[in-house]
């Protein structure tokens, strides 16, 4: 990013970055944060970034294909988390041990790539890999 940053504002491709929308929005960030650059291009540079994802907002989003699909008890339970039930909850509801909804959300977790509940609920919905509320 240092050296591509010079770059880009030499060759003024503002737009060329800003365009990829919410991806470069949440680099650059990261990027500005991380090193704590106070740098008025830079900024510039990261509104446009914002302004580009919120006109655009799916533009280079993953696609449904990206993720490996999910068997009809990680959807099942995937929806039982979305309606924020406890794995215990969860367990009573589907007549499973709680050994079994861990097993399910653990697998639910690796082919979303995600760490949390909240994360796999919000990719499910952005990717309307399930219908949730």
């Amino acid at each position: 990013m240092d050296e591509l940053l010079p770059i880009v504002k030499e060759r003024r491709f503002d737009r060329l970055i800003a365009d990829e929308g919410e991806k470069v929005y949440m680099l650059l960030r990261a990027y500005r944060q991380e090193r704590q650059i106070k740098d008025e291009y830079l900024n510039r540079l990261i509104q446009l970034a914002k302004k580009m994802a919120l006109l655009y907002p799916d533009y280079l989003r993953k696609a449904k294909e990206d993720y490996p699909p999910l068997t009809k008890s990680e959807q099942e339970i995937l929806r039982l988390m979305a309606d924020e039930r406890s794995n215990q909850e969860i367990a009573d509801f589907m007549g499973i041990s709680i050994n079994t909804v861990k097993f399910h959300g653990k697998n639910i977790f690796a082919k979303l790539r995600v760490r949390t509940r909240r994360q796999a609920v919000r990719v499910a919905k952005e990717n309307r890999l399930v219908s949730l509320r």
